[in-house]
């Protein structure tokens, strides 16, 4: 997801590196080079700079002698689990930040360049940055914006949208139109009436009517033929079990069409549901021609449909 967001040359990107792990499989880092190769609009923050081990330090990294960004490197020392715990404040770790880089000896490295270290500098150059980079990216945007704004309205016109009444055409009539569009298109498409019948492959109408007038139909031919009579006088038979029975007892024969029922119950079924999934596909593909420029419109009625 983060990927869909740093790819676009409008974003800056913060990639954040810890200073006492190795630079070159940070991931922050890796994914930066992969969509800002040249490094221009990627700004590096450096952490854990105190957790580095004696005798080591960042300068190189700083001065981009490592990996160079255009916009730089900016180390932090943050808030320790410890602090967290303790409940120390964003205040407090601000100014124990900046006495670190004035005082502690692992921060000695960094002495001439410590203006431009800290949480305080890190939010400064990212006003400064993100102000700069609207101001470049605006005029891109504005005329993006403009082209977007033409293509629907050009769509609006070709569903019979017009600027021409002024804009008093309401969202409600724009609604009905659509509506009335979708529906012609699902009904013309089920009874066949279409004039962009398909001619490569079975269109849904044709497709329930083989299901009705084929599978369904022969299930219920063949239900007429059963069960036979010697099924029926076995059952006759068989219900009063030892106690003797004079006239013919009624719960045979609810039994015999019990099973007949039980028998093609899955076979209806799945007649039923293949006839349920063609009218979505139709009802899908009639939603998408009319109302998929409107992801509002279309989710609405996706819910409603499923509702039903």
């Amino acid at each position: 997801m983060i990927e869909d967001y740093i790819r676009q040359e409008n974003t800056l990107i913060l990639a954040i590196t810890a200073a006492n792990g190795d630079l070159t499989n940070s991931d922050g880092l890796n994914l930066a080079r992969r969509y800002d190769p040249e490094g221009k609009r990627t700004i590096g923050v450096l952490t854990k700079l105190d957790l580095m081990d004696d005798g080591t330090n960042a300068l190189d990294i700083f001065e981009g002698k490592t990996l160079k960004l255009s916009l730089g490197y900016i180390g932090v020392v943050n808030r320790s689990q410890q602090d967290i715990n303790s409940n120390k404040t964003i205040d407090e770790a601000i100014r124990d930040e900046a006495e670190w880089f004035k005082s502690d000896s692992k921060a000695a490295p960094y002495r001439q360049i410590r203006f431009r270290m800290g949480s305080q500098y890190l939010q400064k150059v990212l006003n400064e940055q993100l102000g700069k980079h609207i101001k470049e990216k605006l005029p891109g945007i504005r005329r993006s914006l403009q082209k977007k704004v033409q293509e629907l309205k050009r769509t609006l016109q070709d569903l019979g949208h017009s600027d021409e009444d002024g804009g008093r055409q309401t969202q409600s009539s724009l609604v009905y139109t659509l509506l009335n569009k979708f529906n012609s298109r699902l009904q013309s498409q089920v009874e066949g009436r279409s004039l962009d019948v398909p001619l490569n492959h079975v269109g849904p109408g044709a497709t329930i009517n083989r299901t009705i007038y084929g599978e369904v139909n022969e299930f219920i031919n063949q239900a007429l033929r059963e069960p036979n009579g010697d099924e029926i006088m076995m059952a006759l038979v068989n219900l009063p079990g030892y106690r003797n029975s004079i006239f013919p007892n009624q719960d045979a024969i609810d039994i015999a069409i019990r099973q007949l029922v039980e028998k093609y119950r899955e076979p209806l079924y799945s007649s039923l549901e293949a006839i349920k999934t063609i009218f979505i596909h139709a009802i899908e593909d009639a939603a998408r021609l009319y109302i998929g420029t409107y992801p509002t419109l279309l989710n609405r009625y996706r819910q409603s449909f499923w509702h039903i």
